[in-house]
C-alpha cells in the first residue's frame, strides 16, 4: 500500500477504517480456515473402517461442504489478492481445492501466467510480512495442483508459461525450492507419452534437472532422479535420450556410494535409494539395448540383493523387487536371481511380500517375470519353495480374500501364463491343482466382481482347464461352483479328450458314477444346457457303450463295466 492511498485512509472516519480493517482481517481468516478445514477430518459416524480410510471419508466429507458453497471462485479472487498475506493463504487454500476438483483447477488455468510472472518476476521480495521464499513455494505448488488431473488442463497450463516458472525454481533457489520446482515437472510430465516428450524438450529442464541429480542435498537429489527415471518410463526413445544426457553416470555414481553404505554397515538415504532403484527399473525395462548400457556402468549384484533382503524400509524393499522383476524379464538375470547364492534368501522374502499388501503386486511380478523363461531349473526352484511362491497367490484368488483388485489382476494373469506355458511347467501346474486354485478363479469368474477381473479370471480358467489331464478334477470342477457357459463347455471338451487318450480314466469314470450322471443330462434335457453343451455331453457318452444297458439299471456301473469287458 503506497504512503499516498494510507494518507487518505487515514482521512476517513473511524467507522470506515474499522469496517476496512474487519474487511482485510476476514479475507485472510476465511482463507484460512478453508485451508485448514480442507486438510483435516470430518467427524465420521462409520465405525468399521480403518484410520486411512477414515481420513480419506473424511476430507471428501469436508470438501463437499466447501463445494456446496462457492469457495472456489472466492479463493481465486483472493489468490490475486494485493495483500501480500491474504495472497499466499487464499493460493494455498486454492490448492487444495484443484487437487480434488477438475473443473476448479480448469478455471484456475485463468490466472496461471500471472502466477508464473510473479515467480520469474520476485513480485513479493521487498515485502516485510511475508518471506519471499515461502511465497514461492506456495505459488509453485499451486501450479503443481493444477497439472495433477490430466493431459489437457497440463497441456493448457505449459502454453500458459508453466514450465518457465518451474525451471526458474530449480536454477536459482536453495533446496526447499528447487525441490517445489521439481516436483512442478515431474506432475507436468506424468498423463502421457507425448506429454512427457515436450516436457523433456523444453529450453533447459532437462540440464536443470541434471544439475540437481548431483545435489548434495538428499530431497533434492532424489526427487531429481525420480523425475529421470518418470522420463525414461514412457518408451525406448525417451528412455535412450534420459541415458544420453549422462545420467547413467550420476546414478553409477550414488550406487556406488550406496554399495560403500551398505558394505560397512552404514544406513543409506532412504528418498536417494528409493528414486535410483525406481530409475533403474524405469530404464531398463525397455529391451536389451537399454539394459546393456546401463549394465556398462552399474553392477546390480549383490547390492541389489541385499537391498531386497536386509532392507527394513518398505519402500526400499518394494522398488528393489521392482528393478529384480524388470531384470528377470531378461534371461541372463533370472537365471542369476534364481541360482545366486543369496536364492535361498530371495525367495523367503519374496514369500513375506506376496503377503504384504504393500508389495504384492511387484513380488507377483517378479514370479511373472522368473516363470516366463520357461526353464526347468526356475520351475523346479519355484516348486520346491511352494511356500513362498504359489501359496501365498493361491490365498489371493480365494473369492472372499480383502485384496486389491489390480493385485487379483496380476495373479490371474500369472495363472492364465502357468496354463498356456504347460510342458517344462507341468510339475507347477500340479501344484496348482493340488492348491484348489481353479475353483478358486472359476468362483472369482463367477462372482463378477469387476469386469477386467471377470474377463482375466476366464482367461486364467479357460488356460488351466484346458491342460487339466485328471478327469475327476474336472467333474469336480462342475460340481463346486455354477460354471458358466463357455467354461462348462471346455471343461466337458477337455473331459472328453482326457477319456480318449488316458484308457485308464475311463473305468473309473464308469465307477464313481460320472457316465450315470452324463446320461442322466442328457435324458433331463435341463433346459439350461445349450445345445453345444448337449453335444459335448453326447461326444462323452458315445465313448462307451451305454446303449448296451439302460442307465437306470440297478447296479449299472457295475453290470456296464462287466458287459464291456
Amino acid at each position: 500500500m503506497t504512503t499516498s492511498t494510507s494518507s487518505n485512509l487515514l482521512s476517513l472516519p473511524h467507522e470506515v477504517l474499522t469496517t476496512f480493517e474487519e474487511y482485510q482481517n476476514s479475507r485472510h481468516d476465511f482463507a484460512e480456515a478453508i485451508a485448514s478445514h480442507l486438510t483435516t477430518t470430518v467427524p465420521t459416524q462409520e465405525n468399521e473402517i480403518s484410520d486411512l480410510d477414515a481420513i480419506k471419508l473424511g476430507r471428501s466429507k469436508a470438501f463437499q461442504l466447501v463445494m456446496s458453497g462457492n469457495a472456489g471462485d472466492l479463493l481465486k479472487a483472493l489468490s490475486m489478492d494485493p495483500v501480500p498475506n491474504v495472497q499466499i493463504i487464499g493460493m494455498l487454500a486454492l490448492a487444495e481445492m484443484c487437487k480434488r476438483d477438475q473443473p476448479i483447477a480448469e478455471k484456475c488455468l485463468s490466472i496461471v501466467r500471472n502466477v508464473v510472472y510473479w515467480i520469474e518476476s520476485d513480485a513479493r521480495s521487498n515485502e516485510k510480512h511475508i518471506s519471499p521464499s515461502e511465497f514461492r513455494r506456495v505459488a509453485t505448488h499451486f501450479l503443481t495442483t493444477i497439472c495433477r488431473h490430466n493431459a489437457h488442463i497440463t497441456k493448457s497450463a505449459i502454453d500458459a508459461g508453466l514450465l518457465k516458472a518451474f525451471v526458474h525454481m530449480t536454477q536459482r533457489y536453495p533446496p526447499n525450492e528447487k525441490a517445489a520446482g521439481l516436483w512442478g515437472i515431474h506432475s507436468a510430465l506424468q498423463h502421457s507419452k507425448e506429454l512427457a516428450a515436450d516436457v523433456l524438450d523444453f529450453p533447459k529442464l532437462l540440464q536443470c534437472v541434471l544439475l540437481s541429480a548431483k545435489e548434495p542435498h538428499p530431497e533434492v537429489s532424489s526427487i531429481a532422479i525420480s523425475v529421470l527415471g518418470s522420463f525414461a518410463k514412457y518408451d525406448p526413445q525417451l528412455a535412450q535420450k534420459i541415458l544420453d544426457s549422462g545420467a547413467v553416470e550420476i546414478v553409477a555414481a550414488i550406487w556406488k556410494s550406496i554399495h560403500r553404505a551398505v558394505a560397512d554397515g552404514n544406513a543409506t538415504n532412504t528418498s536417494v535409494t528409493i528414486a535410483v532403484l525406481y530409475f533403474l527399473a524405469q530404464v531398463i525395462k525397455h529391451d536389451e539395448n537399454t539394459l546393456s548400457i546401463v549394465v556398462g556402468q552399474i553392477s546390480f549384484f549383490p547390492l541389489l540383493a541385499d537391498l531386497f533382503v536386509t532392507e527394513e524400509n518398505i519402500y526400499i524393499r518394494q522398488n528393489a523387487l521392482s528393478a529384480l522383476s524388470v531384470l528377470a524379464q531378461y534371461p541372463k538375470y533370472s537365471s542369476n536371481i534364481i541360482s545366486s547364492e543369496q536364492s535361498h534368501d530371495i525367495l523367503p522374502m519374496l514369500g513375506a511380500c506376496l503377503q504384504n499388501p504393500m508389495t504384492q503386486w511387484q513380488g507377483i511380478r517378479l514370479v511373472h517375470s522368473l516363470l516366463k523363461q520357461n526353464t526347468e531349473t526356475i520351475v523346479k526352484k519355484c516348486v520346491e519353495n511352494l511356500d513362498y511362491t504359489l501359496t501365498p497367490i493361491a490365498e489371493m484368488l480365494i473369492p472372499s480374500a480383502r485384496v486389491n483388485p489390480t493385485v487379483r489382476f496380476a495373479a490371474l494373469n500369472l495363472m492364465e501364463l502357468v496354463g498356456n506355458s504347460v510342458g517344462k511347467q507341468w510339475p507347477l501346474f500340479e501344484k496348482v491343482a493340488e492348491l484348489d486354485i481353479l475353483p478358486s478363479i472359476v468362483a472369482l469368474q463367477e462372482s463378477k466382481m469387476v469386469p477386467s477381473i471377470d474377463k482375466e479370471a476366464f482367461a486364467a480358467a479357460d488356460s488351466l482347464i484346458k491342460v487339466t489331464k485328471n478327469v475327476k478334477y474336472l467333474v469336480f470342477l462342475i460340481d463346486t461352483p455354477p460354471l458358466s457357459e463357455a467354461l462348462f463347455e471346455q471343461t466337458l471338451k477337455q473331459m472328453s479328450a482326457c477319456l480318449r487318450s488316458e484308457n485308464g480314466q475311463q473305468k473309473a469314470f464308469i465307477q464313481e458314477g460320472y457316465l450315470r450322471q452324463i446320461q442322466t443330462w442328457l435324458s433331463e434335457k435341463t433346459p439350461q444346457h445349450s445345445e453345444a453343451i448337449m453335444d459335448r455331453l453326447k461326444e462323452i457318452r458315445n465313448l462307451f457303450n451305454s446303449d448296451l444297458l439302460p442307465f437306470h439299471t440297478p447296479n449299472y456301473e457295475e453290470k456296464l463295466l462287466t458287459m464291456i469287458q
